[in-house]
């Protein structure tokens, strides 16, 4: 018994070996490094790969470990089984070999998918790549290579690194092409650095951070794309130049198209309206002269930029959802106006452009900038616009100097207004509850007219000369002041004669109306705030629009104080004058026939202001 006992333990203990054996042939642990030498050699042997003929490398089982192909003229089929890692180093890698086939074989668990660098010629297509840290694919200083069929998901770590899901740098006459991207939400779906003639075309590009990235990349060519849902930009282009866009769509991303440069060839591309944004056109119109863009002709603007191009006339536009609500790159002499640009990152963006008009706009929403001059764009006119709770920056003026900004609002942002520029002119503007007023890096800029500067809100002087203007300037910086703040936000009403009428006052101004007939003003006001109760209006009035002498009633009566001659330059007199709030109906009659007594009867129904013609 003792001597069989020892028999079936020793079959056992050999039994034991010889499967043991047989698992380390079949078995590569992980991390292990696989070889296809240059002679053809499978290194170790033990690896789940063969070859019969040191052409064709297939997978005969899951294999963990990294690969490093030193053979070229070779195809790996991966036949649907798995090279996994531990989330370090590349999954595959070669270099300095051409004519590389990697077909059917599931990557995942690296810190990048597939590197290729300086090879040619190679195919990889059928393979998934997934779960990688860093990138999907990444090919450097290669060229002839075709990327085909490949489902590339799920890679990348838990935040952005600028990393891409397939990444080609310094490489030319690629062909990317019905590809699923996807998921990707910390990687750029497809990134071109420095490469050129490159053809990306059919592709699904979707739930990354961003879709498809150009930086210093030319002649490439990119159609028929599908990009939808990236966290920011569905295309960027940065400092790229002569690449041709068409048929792509772009769905539901945070921003449809990003296009950035820092000389005009950076902005000639060929962008045409077969792209879309939200089934939006995308129109990125290049030397473009004499023409007018409204709405009525252009109802639906997916992305609109005007490059090299003179005197065109922008109105009543809605531009939304892009990096750039607006971009005027080497454009002059144009104007912007009464158009809502919104919810972009930075709302209008001018580059190298001058002498153009912004007048009249609604910026409100934008996640950056809401108006962005740079590039030397200088003596541009920026005129009474709306520009509320833009992220960072109201307006940023940048290497931009001789611009005038007047009459615009700018509240509720981080700064209302950013220059690194000189002698820009800035007057009569509400700045009203932004974090900062001004960042001005101590460049010299004038923030008066030679009498009247701008609004403060956090001005905190007083008004003892009662004409609307403070006695102490509004400190900025050493090399900036505002000599004359405004007691009250400026306003500017045009009247039926296209002449303007400004106003500043403490009160909220609740309308404003002309009569040409009667020669009339008939202003609205009532409290800013429950606890006011005293209030002012400065009023600067045309010549043309109503000669003096004025005579103005509150309520029907004679206002608590008035100047009617606060100053007068030839064409425009101000007047200034002082009023208690109520909270009463009141009835406003100017000194005229009673025929005229029931129209001003029906306008009235707030605290008002009548200033009229006295009767000579």
């Amino acid at each position: 018994m003792k001597a069989k006992g020892v028999l079936v333990a020793g079959f056992v203990l050999v039994l034991i070996g010889v499967l043991s054996a047989t698992l380390k042939i079949h078995k590569v642990e992980a991390g292990t490094l696989i070889y296809i030498r240059e002679d053809g050699a499978i290194e170790p042997s033990a690896a789940n790969i063969t070859t019969s003929d040191y052409v064709t490398y297939n997978f005969t089982g899951n294999n963990n470990g990294r690969l490093i192909i030193e053979r070229g003229n070779i195809v790996v089929d991966g036949f649907g089984y798995t090279l996994e890692g531990t989330n370090f180093e590349d999954g595959i890698s070669f270099s300095d070999i051409s004519n590389v086939t990697i077909k059917d074989l599931d990557i995942r668990k690296f810190n990048c998918g597939i590197n290729i660098y300086n090879s040619s010629n190679n195919k990889l297509y059928g393979n998934c790549i997934a779960d990688n840290n860093d990138h999907g694919l990444y090919v450097s200083h290669s060229s002839n290579d075709v990327i085909y069929e490949n489902n590339v998901t799920n890679n990348g770590g838990y935040f952005y690194t600028g990393y891409s899901s397939i990444y080609i740098v310094h490489s030319f006459n690629t062909a990317i092409f019905l590809n699923n991207i996807t998921e990707n939400s910390h990687l750029d779906g497809i990134k071109l650095w420095g490469s050129s003639n490159n053809t990306i075309y059919e592709n699904n590009i979707s739930d990354n951070y961003h879709g498809i990235r150009f930086f210093s990349s030319n002649n490439n060519c990119f159609f028929g794309n599908n990009i939808t849902a990236s966290a920011y930009e569905g295309i960027s282009l940065f400092t790229s130049s002569n690449n041709t866009l068409y048929n792509n769509l772009l769905t539901g991303n945070k921003y449809g198209l990003d296009v950035y440069g820092e000389n005009l060839s950076h902005y000639l591309n060929d962008i045409n309206t077969s792209n879309l944004i939200d089934e939006k056109p995308i129109y990125y119109l290049i030397n473009i002269h004499n023409e007018t863009i409204e709405h009525s002709a252009y109802p639906d603007i997916g992305y609109l930029a005007l490059v090299n191009s003179t005197n065109v006339y922008l109105k009543n536009l809605n531009l939304r959802n892009n990096s750039q609500g607006l971009l005027f790159a080497y454009t002059n002499n144009s104007r912007i106006a009464e158009s809502n640009i919104a919810n972009n990152y930075d709302g209008l963006v001018l580059f190298s452009s001058f002498n153009n008009t912004i007048y009249g706009n609604t910026i409100n929403g934008n996640d950056y900038q809401g108006i962005y001059l740079w590039g030397y764009s200088d003596n541009n006119r920026i005129l009474e616009n709306s520009i509320i709770s833009n992220y960072y920056q109201g307006i940023y003026l940048s290497d931009s100097s001789n611009n005038t900004l007047y009459g615009n609002t700018l509240a509720h942002s981080e700064y209302a207004i950013e220059l690194d520029g000189s002698y820009n002119c800035i007057y009569l503007n509400n700045f009203v509850n932004n974090t900062q007023q001004v960042d001005s890096y101590d460049f010299v800029n004038f923030w008066d007219n030679g009498f009247e500067g701008n609004y403060w809100s956090d001005y905190n002087g007083t008004d003892t000369t009662d004409d609307g203007v403070g006695e102490d300037p509004y400190y900025i910086d050493s090399n900036n002041n505002d000599t004359y703040p405004l007691m009250g936000m400026f306003h500017s009403f045009n009247t039926t004669l296209e002449t303007h009428v400004n106003v500043i006052s403490n009160s909220t101004l609740d309308g404003f109306q002309y009569f040409n007939s009667i020669n009339t003003i008939n202003l609205l006001v009532s409290n800013s705030s429950a606890d006011q109760t005293f209030g002012f209006c400065r009023i600067c009035i045309p010549h043309t629009l109503m000669n003096e002498t004025y005579y103005v009633t509150v309520n029907g009566t004679e206002p608590l104080y008035v100047n009617y001659n606060v100053a007068d330059n030839g064409t425009h007199r101000w007047i200034y004058f002082t009023y208690e709030h109520s909270t009463l109906e009141i009835v406003i009659i100017p000194e005229f026939p009673s025929l005229f007594i029931v129209p001003l009867f029906m306008l009235t129904t707030l605290i008002a202001t009548i200033i009229h013609k006295r009767k000579h």
